[in-house]
């Protein structure tokens, strides 16, 4: 049986093609970031896992934290459709659930 040579792509061009696809489709911009015990309805995975994420992913899924001048509290967001492109690419290049 002949195999064949499939290019290995990496995960920043995996990324940027569900990118395209998820703001296309019309995926809200950003979300809330779940409470500290919390989880993200959108993916399941925990705060915590969310913060690392944009130093994990080499800058690919960014957080946003939103307050006001002077405030010691404010509202952080992560950019959804990049956590979710990030998350697909990440399933493409391992073939899905183990």
């Amino acid at each position: 049986m002949k195999s064949i040579d499939i290019p290995k792509t990496t995960i920043s061009q995996r990324f940027e093609h569900h990118l395209a696809e998820l703001s296309a489709n019309g995926t809200p911009p950003f979300a809330d970031l779940p409470s500290q015990s919390g989880k993200c309805p959108h993916t399941g995975l925990r705060r915590g896992f969310l913060l690392n994420l944009p130093k994990t992913s080499g800058g690919l899924v960014r957080v946003l934290r939103l307050s006001n001048p002077g405030s010691r509290r404010g509202k952080l967001l992560v950019d959804l459709p990049r956590l979710l492109a990030y998350l697909k690419a990440n399933e493409d290049l391992q073939g899905g659930v183990h």
